[in-house]
């Protein structure tokens, strides 16, 4: 080795580490990362995301406290009126929904 040249010389450094441009990296498929922010939570504004509340009607309502007090499970009465079971819950509520309909 010459003793011009130390292995911290500027010259040694261009020969080992190669600096990467912009066109090679496109070139390299490990450098091309998605974007951070996913494109769905773009499309997501305020108007297009919220979903509508439905409301039951009282005869629903009914039916449903009605299916559980004959031990229907809350799967299959969800899947009768095409709701979730979550929704179908409304029958720890039933003494009140009674009074509302008489």
């Amino acid at each position: 080795m010459d003793k011009t040249r130390t292995p911290h010389s500027p010259t040694l450094a261009r020969f080992y580490f190669k600096t990467i441009t912009a066109s090679a990296a496109t070139r390299l498929p490990s450098l091309n990362m998605p974007p951070k922010c996913p494109a769905t939570r773009l499309a997501m504004s305020p108007s297009i995301a919220k979903k509508t509340r439905k409301s039951l009607t009282h005869e629903v309502k009914l039916d449903i406290i009605d299916g559980h007090v004959r031990g229907e499970k809350t799967n299959s009465i969800a899947r009768h009126h095409g709701l979730t079971p979550s929704t179908v819950s409304i029958f720890k509520s039933a003494d009140s929904i009674k009074k509302a309909v008489l």
